[in-house]
């Protein structure tokens, strides 16, 4: 879907992407930032592209005089985001998985792996509480 809004309105519009990668696009129809990647374990990559993307974008609009009308965020990947779209709701997919998660249900060697991903859930239902909370009144 990204892909396609970004081809569709990169004709009529300024656009940039502030991304780790860029895959399935011309990368001449839009200014591509690239946000740096932290190797490891995904829960730490995201809590630095969290960070880092906003800083930089923040960075850019005073140092290079970007004027940003919309900031879109495919996810709760920033906190400043005027349109946001849902592609997963976590609380929702934590309640129907929830046994699944279990330290019981599963084996020792699985441990590292659930922990990771209890904790990369829960950070994300806490973005979710703050990013698709509706202002509007």
């Amino acid at each position: 879907m990204v892909v396609e809004w970004v081809d569709r309105l990169s004709d009529e519009f300024e656009i940039h992407v502030y991304s780790q990668n860029v895959k399935d696009l011309d990368v001449s129809k839009f200014v591509w930032h690239r946000v740096s990647r932290l190797p490891g374990p995904h829960l730490f990559n995201f809590l630095w592209w969290f960070v880092v993307n906003g800083v930089q974008r923040h960075r850019d609009e005073r140092s290079k005089n970007i004027q940003f009308d919309i900031v879109f965020s495919p996810g709760p990947n920033c906190l400043d985001a005027d349109a946001v779209t849902v592609h997963i709701v976590f609380a929702e997919f934590v309640r129907r998985v929830r046994s699944e998660l279990k330290f019981m249900r599963n084996p020792v060697r699985l441990w590292p792996r659930l922990l990771h991903r209890r904790i990369y859930y829960k950070i994300a239902m806490i973005l979710e509480r703050r990013v698709y909370r509706n202002l509007c009144t």
